[in-house]
């Protein structure tokens, strides 16, 4: 330790020699025997998948006490509004065809003959009206037509939607 400070040097020297020992890290606790062994696991895993199992169970039991309780609660509402019931556009068209004398089979089939062709507006204008909730292209799809078609059947009707 040439070139130092002469007291630095000193303080330096003095201060190795008092020193002890360099400090060890703690030793960790030595573990006589695996805290688990394969047995114990098993068991441990066997508990746990029939706790899992129990609580399962009773998740299903109140999912089907939760919906039955929705259902409850569904079926007074419906009974509260009591919604009035729709004409079937089936019932619609028996009485259409069989006012104007034609098959329901005519009426949505690809006959362009003016009996069956009127017969057909005029089931068309009266589903219409009696099934707001339909839309064009559901028309469409019962009548076996598209949906531009059912339009142009309200329109020649004077039933313009």
């Amino acid at each position: 330790m040439t070139g130092l400070n002469p007291e630095f040097r000193d303080a330096v020297l003095a201060k190795r020699l008092s020193v002890a020992a360099p400090r060890t890290a703690p030793a960790l606790p030595r573990r006589a025997k695996p805290r688990h062994d394969a047995a114990d696991l098993l068991a441990e895993a066997r508990k746990l998948f029939a706790e899992a199992t129990r609580e399962r169970a009773e998740a299903a039991r109140v999912l089907a006490d939760a919906r039955e309780e929705a259902e409850l609660i569904l079926a007074r509402a419906q009974d509260a509004v009591a919604l009035p019931s729709l004409p079937s556009v089936k019932a619609i068209l028996c009485e259409v065809a069989s006012r104007h004398g034609v098959t329901i089979a005519a009426i949505t089939g690809r006959s362009l003959r003016r009996e069956v062709v009127a017969a057909r507006h005029e089931a068309i204008a009266l589903a219409h009206a009696a099934r707001p909730d339909l839309s064009l292209p559901a028309l469409g799809r019962l009548f076996r037509r598209d949906h531009t078609t059912i339009l142009s059947a309200l329109r020649k009707t004077g039933r313009t939607p």
